[in-house]
């Protein structure tokens, strides 16, 4: 099979070209490209290690290296669970909070690129596409 007609390598492939976009839009944030998935989903609220985790398809380990970085820096903050003394609750500490305009220009920023390449229709195709793959048991 050509590599050209496999949609495993072309998604490989395209998906750091868009982590490279948006790195380089994050540049003067200071936030990598996978700490600002985890800004936009700590914005919806509170969440510990393993649901922040499962929400960004992220392994625990790789997850547990981002936010011990992330508090180090002053943008997320975790608590004891009241509920459950083994799990700590991250959130967005008010650095963090500031970010988030920041994260949301650089994803519109993105998305007006890819749009100018593929165009609006083949985004909202492949957006559903990608939505059903993550949402999917199957492929986790």
């Amino acid at each position: 099979m050509a590599r050209e007609n496999s949609l495993g390598f072309l998604l490989m492939k395209n998906s750091r070209v868009v982590a490279r976009l948006y790195q380089r839009e994050l540049m003067t944030s200071g936030i990598t490209a996978p700490q600002s998935g985890i800004i936009l989903v700590l914005n919806d609220g509170e969440l510990c290690q393993s649901e922040l985790s499962k929400a960004l398809n992220l392994d625990k380990a790789n997850a547990s290296i981002m936010l011990k970085r992330m508090t180090e820096e002053g943008l997320v903050k975790g608590r004891k669970d009241a509920k459950d003394g083994r799990r700590v609750i991250y959130g967005l500490t008010p650095a963090g909070k500031k970010l988030v305009r920041k994260v949301v220009e650089a994803d519109k920023a993105v998305a007006a690129e890819i749009i100018s390449v593929v165009g609006e229709e083949a985004v909202k195709a492949g957006m559903e596409m990608l939505k059903k793959m993550h949402e999917s048991r199957a492929l986790r």
